[in-house]
C-alpha cells in the first residue's frame, strides 16, 4: 500500500504540481502585501503636479494604475473574460510605465 502511496505521490509533484503553480492564484498573502507594500513606497509624487511631470513621475502614475488593476484581476479571477481583459490592460500599462521611463521624449507623446 505504501508504495503505491509514494507512486501516487510522486506523479502529483512531478506532473501537477508545476503544471497548476502556473494557472492557481498566488496563495501566500503575507508576501503580497509585503511585495505591494514595497511598490508603494516607490510612489513619491504627492501631490500629482500635473503637466509639469517627469518621466519618473509618470511612471510612478503607471505602477499605481498597475496596482489596482492588478487587484481588480485578481477579484475578478473566476470571471473569465473580465480577468482576461483586466490583466491585458495591466500589461499595456506596465508598457506604458517602461515607454516612460526609456522611450524618446514621452512627456509630449502622452
Amino acid at each position: 500500500m505504501s508504495s503505491r502511496w509514494e507512486a501516487a505521490k510522486t506523479v502529483w509533484n512531478s506532473i501537477f504540481v508545476p503544471a497548476l503553480s502556473g494557472t492557481l492564484p498566488y496563495s501566500d498573502p503575507r508576501r503580497r502585501r509585503r511585495v505591494r507594500g514595497e511598490a508603494r513606497k516607490l510612489v513619491t509624487c504627492d501631490p500629482w503636479p500635473g503637466n509639469d511631470a517627469t518621466r519618473a513621475e509618470l511612471a510612478q502614475l503607471a505602477l499605481i494604475r498597475a496596482m489596482w488593476l492588478q487587484r481588480e484581476t485578481r477579484r475578478t479571477a473566476w470571471h473569465g473574460e473580465a480577468a482576461a481583459l483586466l490583466a491585458r490592460t495591466a500589461l499595456e500599462t506596465c508598457f506604458v510605465g517602461l515607454y516612460c521611463l526609456y522611450g524618446d521624449d514621452p512627456l509630449t507623446a502622452m
